[in-house]
C-alpha cells in the first residue's frame, strides 16, 4: 500500500506538468526567449529605423533636382543633382539591407536554418556599408533628414 500512495503521490506532481507543456509550446513567445526578443525588441527598433529611412526618403525624392541641366548644377541647398541622387540611393540600400538582415534574423529563429544567418551575416555588411555611405553624404541631406539619420 506505501508503493501504491508513493505511484499516487508522484502522478499527483506530473499530472499538471503535461497542461503546462502544452501551454508553453502553444506559445512561442513564451518558450523561445530569442524570438520574444526579437518581436518585443528588435522588430520595434527595425520599424522606427524603416520609418525615418522613409521619411528622408520621401523627401530626398521631393528635392528640386528635377529642373537641374546638368548633374553638376547646384540645386536646394547648394546640394548638386548628384549629390541627391547619391543620398537617395543611400537612403533605399539602407532600408533594403536593414529589412532583409531582419528577415534573415526572423527566418534564423523560426527555422534554425545556418543558411539564414549566413545570409543575414552578408546583408549586415551590406548594412554597414550603406550606413556608412549615408554618413559620407549627412552634409548634403536637410535638417530634418539629419534629425533622423541622428535620432
Amino acid at each position: 500500500m506505501e508503493r501504491l500512495q508513493q505511484i499516487r503521490a508522484a502522478y499527483d506532481q506530473w499530472a499538471p506538468l503535461p497542461e503546462q507543456m502544452f501551454a508553453l509550446r502553444d506559445d512561442p513567445i513564451a518558450n523561445q526567449p530569442a524570438l520574444r526578443l526579437l518581436i518585443e525588441e528588435a522588430s520595434p527598433l527595425v520599424n522606427t529605423q524603416v520609418t525615418a529611412i522613409t521619411e528622408m526618403i520621401d523627401e530626398q525624392a521631393a528635392r528640386d533636382f528635377v529642373t537641374a541641366a546638368s548633374e553638376s548644377e547646384t540645386v536646394t541647398g547648394g546640394v548638386t543633382a548628384e549629390q541627391v541622387i547619391a543620398g537617395l540611393k543611400a537612403m533605399a540600400d539602407y532600408r533594403g539591407s536593414l529589412a532583409l538582415t531582419a528577415a534573415n534574423i526572423r527566418g534564423y529563429l523560426a527555422t534554425g536554418d545556418p543558411d539564414f544567418k549566413t545570409a543575414y551575416e552578408k546583408k549586415k555588411a551590406d548594412n554597414d556599408a550603406a550606413y556608412a555611405a549615408l554618413l559620407k553624404l549627412k552634409g548634403t541631406l536637410t535638417p530634418a533628414q539629419r534629425a533622423n539619420l541622428d535620432a
